[in-house]
């Protein structure tokens, strides 16, 4: 009989050894091996998931049950061609469905609650300070361009290292690091285990530079922007500033005022919220009814990505982007390169201004106009915020036009707090001074600023759409 939490909390952690007890989590010549050790991953997420629930003993077997029978899909189906399997890796490497997302980020929160307890204090607090290295190694590889040698083939390290331009050594140490910590890489050895080779698995995949949903540029962007700021964390918490400005780097200046004196750090930022936009576009476009507007403001909008989106779905709609003149530039560059973007071209207009200047804000045309403000809010504290949001009433004029602002919701309650969520508010307190509001600080700041919330509509995302009509 289970007695308790305790009992099926050792039982879990027995399961989680059962791969390597077997030889199942061991790189090797085995085809398990090539297959990133799935049986491993299932074994370990189910037996955490049966201890989360508190199941009983024949919930903890239905549970291995399932896990064997996810690793008898992987290791019997069809091994197909070298071709094949690169499909497979861009097929499996594009954003999963949000509804399965959010369910992987509770139980990953859980998960961590569950470490948090079973892991002895000293060994938790180790490993959480060497968390930056993580960042550190994945950012080498990346820079290193490993992942493009790789494409297609199974390399030694040494062959890498001829490749890249990389001490054999340390190469094969750090490409040791990152597949043991972050699972980067499938690693195959010959019969004898004294060769081991590296090729590209669906977490790599997705830093090469051809791939559709290539986060390569939110890798770099995040080691060489954002490493410096976050080093000063300390002293931003003790005076109350942004740390990007205490950063020797910035020279004093806000981030914004550095990406205008910088572009080249400019173009890294814009690249890299490109490459983000996986994360939860598809959610926005689907969840809200934009079809009810006749133009779209996409103000702030980078490169434009999301404005096509929707005017690909909204034949009726226009749309308008509005940016700085350096990101305006590349995103005409952008569109004219893009098949699916030059289909609405012709509905689109490029208008470039300041948010903090109200009158190079494009001016509504009709009360069925929408100035969107999508991932941009969070990047500021209250005060530049109301300046924001009152040059864009200011640009409305007389017609009772939307705002609408598409960014993740902070819960209310500190026991409701999400990892990701919590985060995110710190990088925006140490880039900029911004921070994740919660439904309360959006009413107010709605109103502090000449609007009054009028809809919130939560996506099968992570973000929430939040609709806003003008105080009368």
């Amino acid at each position: 009989m289970w007695h308790g939490r305790q009992d099926r909390s050792c039982c879990a952690i027995v399961l989680l050894c059962v791969p390597d007890a077997f030889g199942l989590g061991a790189a090797g010549g085995s085809q398990a091996d090539c297959l990133e050790s799935e049986w491993a991953s299932c074994v370990a997420a189910l037996s955490c998931m049966a201890t989360i629930f508190s199941l009983s003993l024949p919930g903890l077997v239905l549970c291995v049950l399932l896990g064997f029978t996810i690793w008898l899909y992987f290791h019997l189906g069809p091994a197909g061609t070298e071709e094949d399997r690169q499909l497979q890796l861009l097929n499996s490497s594009r954003p999963t469905s949000w509804l399965a997302y959010r369910l992987v980020s509770w139980i990953q929160w859980r998960v961590n609650q569950l470490f948090n307890r079973l892991m002895p204090a000293p060994l938790r607090i180790a490993d959480c300070a060497l968390r930056h290295a993580h960042s550190q190694m994945l950012y080498a590889v990346t820079k290193l361009g490993v992942v493009d040698v790789l494409k297609g083939k199974a390399m030694t390290y040494r062959e890498i290292a001829v490749a890249v331009g990389a001490h054999p050594e340390s190469l094969f140490r750090l490409l040791r690091a990152v597949h043991a910590a972050l699972g980067l890489f499938d690693v195959t050895s010959d019969a004898l285990g004294s060769e081991y080779r590296f090729r590209n698995n669906a977490m790599s995949s997705v830093l090469r530079e051809d791939h559709p949903n290539c986060m390569r540029a939110w890798v770099l962007h995040a080691a060489e922007d954002t490493y410096g700021p976050w080093a000063h964390l300390l002293p931003a918490v003790k005076q109350g500033k942004a740390a990007f400005q205490l950063w020797p780097g910035s020279g004093g200046k806000d981030m914004y005022s550095y990406l205008r004196a910088h572009p080249e750090a400019g173009a890294n930022l814009g690249e890299a919220m490109h490459a983000m936009d996986g994360f939860g576009l598809e959610a926005v476009v689907d969840d809200y009814r934009w079809g009810r507007f006749t133009r779209v403001i996409d103000v702030a909008g980078a490169h434009g990505s999301f404005l096509a989106a929707i005017l690909r779905k909204h034949p009726h709609l226009l749309g308008q982007l509005f940016n700085q003149p350096q990101v305006i530039q590349r995103a005409r560059q952008m569109w004219a390169e893009s098949r699916e973007w030059q289909v609405v071209t012709s509905r689109a207009e490029f208008a470039t201004g300041d948010l903090f200047d109200a009158e190079t804000i494009p001016a509504a045309a009709s009360e069925h106009d929408a100035y969107v403000l999508r991932a941009v809010m969070a990047d500021w504290a209250d005060e530049p915020a109301q300046g924001i949001l009152r040059n864009i009433r200011t640009a409305m004029g007389r017609f009772d036009a939307s705002v609408v602002v598409v960014e993740a919701l902070m819960p209310p309650g500190l026991e409701d707090s999400s990892m990701e969520r919590t985060l995110l508010d710190m990088h925006v307190m140490v880039m900029d001074g911004g921070k994740v509001r919660n439904l309360e600080q959006w009413r107010r700041l709605f109103l502090a600023s000449g609007f009054q919330l009028a809809r919130v509509q939560h996506t099968h995302g992570r973000l929430s759409i939040l609709t806003a009509k003008p105080q009368r």
